[in-house]
Formats: structure tokens, sequence, C-alpha cells
């Protein structure tokens, strides 16, 4: 019979935009050895989003970071089982840190690989590491490398696992965590949650009020420069109306001055040709006087 894991872990290992040809000619081959079970098997494995194939591909390729990063999974959940505040803390902030860092990697991978990872699967990559932080099933389904989608975990309940693994069985039912100390422990705990959400609320409460009072702040300042500016504005209209009313004087003025100065030029050249005819004039008369004395 067909090694239904080997075959599904090479389908995995594929692009996205190639899984569908491959797992078909994966089914025929089986088919052709003979073994119709297998081949429907094949068949069947649906095709990872690129989320899921991204997540996959760390899995295989990052195998160490993925293990490690299983580990602080353990590590976040035993520290919410011992109630132990300051190491949760601790444990949150590492844990931001650690999925943006694999999910920087993931993107990488993609790149390296030839599938590009968008917005949106780069955030549902971070949803289903968060999950496989939450969850030991979900860590689980990660660290196999044959997601099919993402997952996701409300902290709460048991990640929602049917469909998401191939060749995977289905999830257990969801079970409780038990301590010593038995139902009260579990009540601690419970108790222990609610406080956590309502403080996480107060805290969440606090910020929006901080950003409104910053935002309206910054409407308050805006209206007031939009008040100064529109003043600016008027003035400089009023400024640039009185001046269009100065150039329109000064431009009649400037025609009044250049008509009278053409009139003056035409008086002085009516002046300059009376001159000219009474020197004209005057030498006849002086060389009629000479011709006398004669």
């Amino acid at each position: 019979m067909a090694d239904l894991g080997a075959i599904a872990d090479t389908l995995y290992a594929q692009l996205p935009a190639r899984f569908i040809a491959e797992r078909g000619a994966a089914a025929k081959r089986a088919k052709a050895d003979g073994d119709r079970e297998a081949s429907a098997e094949i068949a069947r494995l649906g095709k990872p989003s690129v989320s899921a194939w991204a997540v996959n591909m760390l899995a295989r390729h990052r195998a160490d970071h993925i293990a490690s990063f299983l580990e602080l999974g353990e590590t976040l959940r035993s520290a919410q089982d011992d109630l132990d505040a300051t190491a949760l803390r601790q444990l949150t902030a590492q844990r931001r840190k650690v999925v943006e860092q694999l999910a920087d990697q993931a993107e990488a991978l993609g790149a390296e690989l030839g599938q590009k990872v968008g917005p949106s699967a780069r955030d549902e990559i971070e949803q289903t590491l968060l999950a496989a932080l939450a969850d030991e099933d979900a860590g689980a389904a990660v660290r196999s490398g044959r997601l099919i989608r993402a997952i996701s975990s409300t902290g709460f309940d048991a990640v929602d696992l049917a469909g998401a693994v191939a060749l995977g069985d289905a999830p257990p039912a969801p079970r409780a965590r038990r301590t010593k100390g038995g139902g009260a422990r579990v009540d601690d705990l419970d108790a222990a949650r609610r406080k956590r959400d309502d403080e996480r609320a107060e805290a969440e409460r606090r910020e929006l009020e901080q950003r409104r009072a910053e935002a309206t702040r910054a409407r308050d300042d805006a209206a007031a420069a939009l008040a100064e500016a529109k003043t600016a504005r008027d003035a400089a209209r009023a400024e640039r109306d009185d001046l269009l009313d100065q150039q329109s004087d000064l431009q009649r003025r400037l025609d009044e001055v250049a008509d009278a100065l053409e009139a003056q030029e035409e008086k002085l050249e009516d002046l300059v040709a009376a001159r000219a005819a009474a020197a004209d004039a005057l030498a006849k008369a002086e060389r009629a006087l000479t011709d006398l004395d004669r």
C-alpha cells in the first residue's frame, strides 16, 4: 500500500499553485499501482491556503525555530495554570515578539520559494502561530507541516482543528485542565482569567479615552489653525483688492499723463515748425535789406 504520509509530505511541500496538478499525478500513480483506496485518499487531500502553506514551510525549513516556539507555548500554559502573573507578563511580551519574527520568516521563505505572502495571509499566519502557543494539539498540527487552513484560538476553548490538517484524525474532545486542588483550583483559574480580562478591558478603555482626548485636542488645534488661516486669507484678499484698486487709479493717471505728454509733444513740434518758419522769414528779410543797401 502507498505511504500516504510520505505522499502528503511531498504534496504539502509544493507551491499552492502546483498542488492540484501534483495531487492529481500522485493519485493517478497510486491507481496505476492498483491501490484505489490510496488513490481516493490522495484525491481528497485539500489544497492549502497561502497562510497554511507558509506555516508548513516554517515547519519544514525552520523546524528548530518551531520546536523552540512550541516550547514557549508549554511554558506559557504552565504559567497560566500556576497563575504566575509576573511570568505571564514577561512571556506574553516575548510571545508577540516571537510570533512577529516567525511571521517575518514565513514571508521571507515565501519570497525565496516563489510564493507571495500578502497582508491577509500574514494575519492568518500570526493567528495560527498564536493558536499553536495556546493549545497543545494546535501546536502538533503546526509541527506536522500538513496544515490545510489557518487556525485560531479564543484563549479558552480548544482550537477547532476539524479539516485543518491533512490525514489528521478528528480532534479530541475539549478536556479540562486539572491541577492539585481539584475543582477549587479550576474555579480560581476561572476567576483569575475573569480578573485578567477585566483588567485588560479597563486598560483598553483608558487607552481609548486617552486617544479620544488626544483626538479632541488635535481637532480643536486644527479648528483654531483653520480659523487663523481663514483670517489671514481674508486679510490677504482685502489687501489684494486694495492694491487692485490702486492699480486701476494709477493706470488712469498713467493714461492721463500719457495723453498730456502726447499733446505737449505735438505742440512742441508745432512750435519748432513755427520757429523754423520765422527763421526763414527773418533770413529773407535780412537779404532783402542787404540788396536795398547796395
